[in-house]
């Protein structure tokens, strides 16, 4: 693809800049919403306004029984918290938490792109 090209020339040039790059992403699926908000609470609080509906969200859904069924993305770039997250309910809008790195916004677009792909 030419825009693997064009990154991998940004890579290099941010190396010769001495700059280093931000570490790779994995998105992982929580299997349930408890397991979610476990891992990510702590980060959607860091920005709760933005984060609100995605937060109210994952509680209601961890502990309401019958509650729409959704899947629960969490980014991991090998830190303590994770990086991006998002929440997507068939029949609704995805939501998205605010990610800590552009490389995790990255991670999670491809992630969702390719699920949706596998359709």
């Amino acid at each position: 693809k030419p825009h693997r090209a064009k990154e991998e020339r940004g890579r290099e040039h941010m190396a010769d800049a001495g700059v280093e790059a931000e570490a790779p992403c994995v998105v992982v699926e929580a299997t349930s919403a408890a397991e979610f908000l476990r891992a990510a609470v702590e980060t959607l609080a860091e920005h709760e306004a933005a984060n609100n509906v995605l937060i109210g969200s994952a509680r209601r859904q961890a502990r309401e029984v019958g509650a729409p069924s959704s899947r629960f993305y969490l980014v991991d770039d090998g830190g303590a918290a994770p990086c991006g997250t998002a929440m997507a309910t068939p029949g609704e809008a995805l939501l998205l938490g605010v990610p800590t790195s552009a490389a995790a916004a990255h991670a999670l677009e491809a992630h969702l792109a390719g699920a949706e792909d596998r359709k």
